[in-house]
C-alpha cells in the first residue's frame, strides 16, 4: 500500500510542477506582452500580437506641410537681389497651361 501512495504523491507532485510551470509561460508569453506594450505607450495588435509603434503623421513634412500664415502667403517666395541676377523674378508669371520661354544663355 505504500507504494502506491508514494508512487500517487509523485504524480500529484509532477502535475502540480507542470500546472505552475504553464501557468507561469501563460503569464509570460500571452498575458504580459500586451501589458508591457501598452505600459510602454505603444500600441497592441491582439490579432498579430505585435507592439507598434505610433507614428505622428504630422512629422512628415512633405506629407502635411505646417500650414501657411497670412503674412508669408503676402510675400513673394523668392526675392530678386542685385547681388545674384539669376534668380528669377516674381513679377513675371507665365500664363496657366504654358511653359515660360527659355531664357537666354550667357557667354
Amino acid at each position: 500500500m505504500s507504494k502506491v501512495i508514494d508512487r500517487m504523491k509523485l504524480v500529484f507532485l509532477a502535475l502540480f510542477v507542470i500546472g505552475c510551470l504553464a501557468s507561469w509561460a501563460y503569464q509570460v508569453f500571452v498575458v504580459g506582452p500586451p501589458r508591457r506594450c501598452e505600459a510602454a505607450g505603444n500600441w497592441w495588435d491582439p490579432q498579430g500580437r505585435t507592439c507598434a509603434t505610433p507614428v505622428d503623421l504630422r512629422s512628415f513634412p512633405r506629407l502635411f506641410p505646417p500650414p501657411v500664415s497670412a503674412a508669408a502667403a503676402t510675400q513673394p517666395a523668392v526675392t530678386p537681389s542685385p547681388a545674384n541676377s539669376r534668380l528669377p523674378s516674381t513679377t513675371a508669371q507665365p500664363a496657366l497651361g504654358r511653359l515660360s520661354p527659355p531664357a537666354a544663355s550667357q557667354p
